[in-house]
């Protein structure tokens, strides 16, 4: 059975940026989060591509924008 290969993304980001990320983050889940972010920003664009980026890159929409249907609680 083949092994599942992982590869490396690198972003670069602001020190302001990494410095809000270290402060809401605990040590070790920034790995995680940014793998369910790119999991999920997959399976959109797979649906529906030109939408998810178009509406990413005229900031049509917003991932603060999804946390609008989620209840307090």
């Amino acid at each position: 059975m083949p092994q599942c290969r992982h590869r490396i993304c690198n972003i670069e980001i602001t020190e302001e940026q990494h410095l809000v990320l270290q402060r809401y983050l605990p040590y070790g889940s920034q790995k995680r989060i940014f793998q369910l972010i790119v999991s999920d920003f997959i399976e959109m664009l797979q649906e529906n591509p030109a939408k998810v980026i178009g509406g990413l890159l005229y900031r049509d929409v917003k991932l603060k924008d999804f946390l609008k249907g989620i209840k307090d609680g």
